[in-house]
């Protein structure tokens, strides 16, 4: 049995509605005539800040709320934007009512922040919620500190021990987790202590690294640095003392 639909009066499009042998319904789009897709599907996820930088959502990582996700179209690369939100207290974002289809979800990282994943997933949807489609991110760090002449040899820092100008102090990624600073360990960042004995050395991330110092005669041997990046830390300081005459 065909049941014609006339439209005009109501300035919608002429379609007809066909009973199948099976009880379903079809819908027949005369040429020229459009219809809406069905939008059973839903896309959904989170931001995670990604505390060991290891590319993995670990259980102690928490979300990161206030960061901007787009829902983009596929086709074009992502130029045409459908939605977008802003992830909630707890890092959630959720696209509702999604019509079958390729999207491509897009993050845009916070000030400061650095992702560990792609910040942009293709995701295809066929009448169903996809979820966990997530992104990682973290905050790089720095390691300051100040360098002081070690003279009784005791390994702390004495009040009348002179801080040490223009020493050179680099981080290395300690790749093996020996640490040590080994022959091509790559080199993470550098400074030189400032008048004061003063360095800081920014942008390293998350890991286990080795660090060590050099001036003239006085020098540190590679020692470990376990950067545990923290959302409310600025920065993890290092006290170094030196014994004179020993060899990097």
């Amino acid at each position: 049995m065909i049941v014609a639909l006339i439209g005009a009066l109501l300035a919608v499009p002429i379609l007809s509605v066909a009973l199948a042998h099976d009880g379903q319904q079809e819908v027949i789009i005369r040429s020229g005539d459009s219809a809406q897709p069905a939008t059973n599907g839903e896309i959904s996820g989170a931001v995670y800040f990604d505390r060991n930088a290891n590319s993995v959502r670990d259980p102690q990582d928490r979300g990161i709320a206030g960061v901007l996700i787009e829902l983009r179209d596929q086709a074009t690369g992502g130029q045409v934007v459908y939605a977008t939100m802003i992830t909630s207290p707890d890092g959630l974002y959720h696209f509702p009512a999604v019509a079958d289809g390729a999207y491509t979800v897009t993050e845009t990282d916070l000030e400061n922040y650095v992702s560990t994943t792609s910040n942009t997933q293709v995701v295809e949807v066929i009448g169903a919620a996809v979820t966990n489609v997530d992104f990682l991110d973290v905050l790089p760090r720095a390691v300051a500190g100040t360098i002081y002449d070690d003279a009784n040899h005791d390994g702390v820092r004495g009040l009348t021990e002179m801080r040490i100008p223009d020493a050179l102090i680099e981080v290395f990624d300690d790749l093996n987790v020996n640490g040590l600073v080994d022959i091509g360990e790559p080199l993470l960042g550098s400074d030189g202590s400032d008048n004061q004995g003063n360095y800081a050395i920014g942008g390293i991330m998350p890991g286990q690294r080795g660090a060590c110092s050099r001036r003239a005669a006085l020098a540190s041997r590679g020692r470990p640095v376990s950067i545990c990046s923290a959302a409310k830390s600025a920065a993890l300081a290092h006290c170094w003392t030196w014994r004179r005459g020993a060899t990097a």
